[in-house]
């Protein structure tokens, strides 16, 4: 695999979210300076967009109480608005310690537009896993401000 194929494979894990930039597509087509989010779809990853295209995403710190909330919900534990104070920063701490250690957690940190790492399997199916540092650097994603 090519490292656009690769890269197309880390953009598919956004699939419809709307956190896809493309440069061209937005100082020449739309005539405007700054860069507006788009969904990702199949076009997108089908076409010439991913050698220049990058996403948009967010750190596991941005995500919202409710965000957190809804994870805390998906993987069992007893959130409520009567013990929210002192479970959230329990929950938070432990999605940031066990972030890529769990396998929901990554699912519901993509559907909420996190950058987490990425793993595929190179041409003799040795896993590599690319960390989120390892995907800024390539120029693949940037931190949401």
């Amino acid at each position: 695999m090519n490292e656009n194929e690769i890269k197309a494979l880390f953009f598919a894990q956004y699939l419809g979210q709307n956190v896809f930039l493309h440069p061209d597509y937005f100082n020449k087509m739309s005539g405007i300076d700054s860069p507006i989010c788009r969904p990702i779809d199949t076009t997108r990853l089908l076409k010439n967009w991913v050698k220049n295209g990058y996403l948009q995403l967010r750190d596991i710190s941005q995500l919202k109480d409710e965000e957190v909330t809804l994870i805390g919900c998906h993987v069992g534990w007893g959130v409520s608005e009567e013990n929210k104070d002192t479970v959230l920063p329990w929950v938070r701490n432990d999605l940031k310690v066990n972030n890529t250690k769990y396998g929901i957690y990554k699912d519901m940190f993509r559907l909420f537009g996190v950058l987490t790492d990425f793993t595929y399997l190179s041409e003799t199916n040795q896993p590599i896993t690319l960390t989120p540092a390892d995907i800024i650097s390539k120029g693949w994603a940037v931190i949401k401000k």
